[in-house]
């Protein structure tokens, strides 16, 4: 009678003490950048990276380090997989995600960071470093006059603004 009792009182116990742990989405995914290719201009480039497996991959957003020096926040965005879709930046079948990445530093090793977000709420991170051509600026915006110079300590509700120049046709340009 006391081994069926205690049988019994172990029996109810294992369950609440028995945690089965599992792995998160992010964790069971392996992810690689194969490629990355200049874009147009200096400021963007084409990353192109492998997720499998793929089925629960909700977006993936990049983020890229201010320049030394700069008081600017890190200029981000983030793209759903049915946007990268819709742009034949994703393929289901073979995990290809190509991630479109913009605002980067002209004549600078960019460092930017990917973060791939699951279903799950789960996210897997990887950094890589984006070097870029200079920028032929016609219109002087690399060595611009400062007539007072944004302290670290002033906070602004912008960080970039954009400037609107007839003198070449890459205007629009955005300065941080």
């Amino acid at each position: 009678m006391k081994n069926l009792i205690l049988a019994t009182a172990i029996a109810l116990l294992l369950p609440a003490t028995t945690q089965v742990v599992h792995a998160s989405e992010a964790d069971e995914a392996t992810v690689a950048v194969v490629s990355q290719a200049p874009g147009p201009r200096p400021f963007i480039a084409k990353v192109e990276t492998s997720v499998t497996p793929v089925t629960n991959l909700k977006s993936v957003a990049f983020t890229i380090a201010p320049k030394s020096g700069s008081v600017t926040r890190a200029a981000a965005a983030s793209f759903s997989v049915g946007y990268l879709a819709s742009r034949g930046y994703f393929t289901s079948g073979t995990g290809k995600v190509t991630v479109p990445i913009f605002g980067l530093y002209a004549a600078h090793a960019n460092t930017v960071t990917l973060t791939y977000a699951f279903n799950d709420g789960s996210r897997k991170n990887s950094t890589i470093t984006i070097a870029t051509a200079p920028f032929d600026d016609p219109c002087e915006f690399n060595t611009p006059t400062v007539r007072q110079a944004r302290t670290s300590t002033a906070e602004l509700s912008y960080d970039f603004i954009l400037v609107a120049s007839n003198c070449s046709a890459s205007s629009p340009t955005v300065l941080d």
